[in-house]
């Protein structure tokens, strides 16, 4: 009898064991307002449990706030874990300024850019994160940023609150990353043709011997003019000689002297005249 109840509490006590533990791993988490977590979540967990990821409260333009969590899968099978972000707070009029569209956001994953660019469209719908196995964890860090020289005044004090939603997942099948094409294989360098053998120059024709020069037929003699014949004088007539001398520019010296002799004689009977 004593052999059975020492066996009953035994037993009642592995099971209480067992319960307290099954209690304390699959316990509700209370999380801050703004983080939700779906699906498998006795195996997701986030730290800090009750803190949230930014405050974006009474935002000015230039302003900067930054956010860091760990996600950790406590589950014994692996997890595939997505996030989603979704507008919280009251969404403003069509002409309001809208900070989920103004700010910039730029979200890290142990260290590595996961993600640039504005807010309302880093995860609109759920987008893959990781696979964690046992244990495995990662760390999330979120930035965010007004920009200054493009916020106009009308930003100013604004504020806004945004839901992350992390679902867990331990059946999920992540697509394959299709594989890299392969770099074409480089074209063989085609052969470089051998240079054609110079041709033999040819050889110089011999120089034909120059013709011997005829020899130049003598010029011939050339005949002699025959001699004119003589013009036969013509016989001299009376008075011939004056004739000749005349016509020939040669005055005779006689009609100087007549000349000469005549005037001599006038002038004197001209001053003989005169005297009278």
């Amino acid at each position: 009898m004593k052999k059975t109840f020492q066996k009953i509490s035994i037993f009642m006590l592995i099971l209480g064991v067992i319960f307290v533990n099954f209690i304390s791993t699959y316990k509700n988490i209370s999380y801050a307002d703004n983080i939700k977590v779906l699906g498998d979540t006795q195996g997701l967990k986030v730290i800090p449990e009750n803190t949230g990821i930014f405050n974006l409260n009474n935002l000015n333009p230039g302003d900067t706030k930054e956010s860091e969590i760990t996600l950790k899968n406590e589950y014994i099978n692996n997890l595939q874990i997505f996030v989603r972000t979704q507008r919280a707070s009251e969404k403003p009029g069509e002409r309001d300024p809208d900070l989920f569209k103004q700010l910039q956001l730029t979200v890290y994953l142990d260290g590595v850019e996961f993600y640039k660019g504005k807010m309302e469209e880093f995860a609109p719908t759920n987008k893959y994160i990781g696979s964690f196995g046992l244990n495995g964890e990662k760390k999330l860090k979120a930035i965010v940023h007004l920009p200054g020289p493009e916020t106009g005044n009308e930003f100013q004090g604004k504020s806004l609150t945004v839901n992350w939603i992390f679902t867990a997942q331990n059946n999920y099948v992540p697509p394959e990353e299709p594989e890299e094409p392969e770099e074409p294989e480089e074209p063989e360098e085609p052969e470089i043709p051998e240079e054609p053998e110079e041709p033999e120059e040819p050889e110089e024709p011999e120089t034909p011997e120059e013709p011997e020069t005829p020899e130049k037929p003598e010029k011939p003699e050339t005949p002699e003019k025959p001699e004119t014949p003589e013009t036969p004088e013509t016989p001299q007539k009376p008075g011939t000689i004056i004739d000749k001398l005349v016509k020939t520019g040669a005055t005779p010296d006689i009609i100087y002297y007549t000349l000469g002799g005549l005037m001599l004689v006038f002038g004197m009977g001209v001053y003989k005249k005169k005297k009278k």
